[in-house]
């Protein structure tokens, strides 16, 4: 399905009940986030990049030389050569937030996108950041999402969801999370999930 076949299908799902109008630009974001939702846990391409740590900057993100414009979330960060464990970014304000050294964890900010590091890099040294890439994304009405066909209705559901969510209408919106989450599942079950450490799907929360 294309995008402007989306667009009708998600109108054609969510009715004459809307109590808030719904322009097609809006339609067209939710379903290119319904595609990062979709494949967040479900075979997002995975890639490696590597750059430079800087001395004294703890984190790094898309204006960064080196650093990955498309990475959604991480799957493992070496630095140094030393595999890095995750943490929370609590850990670091309830401990010495400004601790500079070899760093043993990094953790994840969200919007903007950011990848920080604990201890605070004493020295440049090599990082390796293997991650999830962001999906290609729908940019024309005849694109089509970069998922098997029998999965494009999904973000319909989804993008239904989010309109739902908008009139404050948790009942229909949590009926179309639940068909949403139903094709998810198969997609998983159809052989597209990876082996990846738990983290969070990021997530844009404006337009």
């Amino acid at each position: 399905m294309t995008r402007d076949e989306l667009t009708d299908a998600v109108r054609k799902l969510y009715g004459e009940a809307s109590t808030t109008h719904t322009d097609d630009l809006t339609i067209h974001n939710w379903l290119n986030r319904a595609i990062e939702e979709l494949l967040g846990d479900a075979g997002a391409e995975e890639k490696l990049a590597t750059f430079m740590s800087v001395p004294g900057q703890q984190e790094y993100g898309g204006a960064d030389v080196g650093f990955p414009i498309d990475f959604m979330r991480p799957l493992a960060v070496y630095y140094d050569g030393l595999k890095l464990r995750h943490i929370d970014f609590r850990e670091i304000v309830d401990a010495s937030p400004d601790l500079q050294g070899t760093p043993l964890g990094y953790y994840l900010r969200l919007n903007p996108v950011k990848l920080g590091f604990h201890p605070i890099p004493a020295d440049a040294k090599e990082i390796r950041l293997f991650y999830q890439a962001s999906p290609t994304l729908m940019a024309a009405g005849t694109d089509e999402p970069a998922i098997p066909a029998p999965y494009h209705y999904a973000l319909a559901y989804w993008a239904a969801a989010q309109w739902a969510l908008a009139d404050e209408n948790i009942q229909r919106a949590s009926a179309f999370m639940l068909q949403f989450e139903r094709r998810k599942l198969e997609l998983l079950g159809a052989g597209m999930s990876r082996t990846a450490e738990t983290y969070p799907t990021v997530r844009w929360t404006g337009d």
